[in-house]
């Protein structure tokens, strides 16, 4: 295993951390989104 193989590895390991990081902002904002949603119409 030389240094450019360990490099490709690291590149792929921050690609997936990066989407997993989206995608869970993704699913807080729509949750969140949701929560305000039904409190503004409770409001109304």
């Amino acid at each position: 295993m030389n240094v450019a193989d360990v490099k490709l590895l690291l590149n792929d390991f921050n690609s997936i951390l990066l989407l997993q990081f989206v995608m869970s902002i993704e699913r807080f904002w729509k949750v969140n989104i949701l929560n305000v949603l039904a409190v503004t119409l409770e409001c109304i």
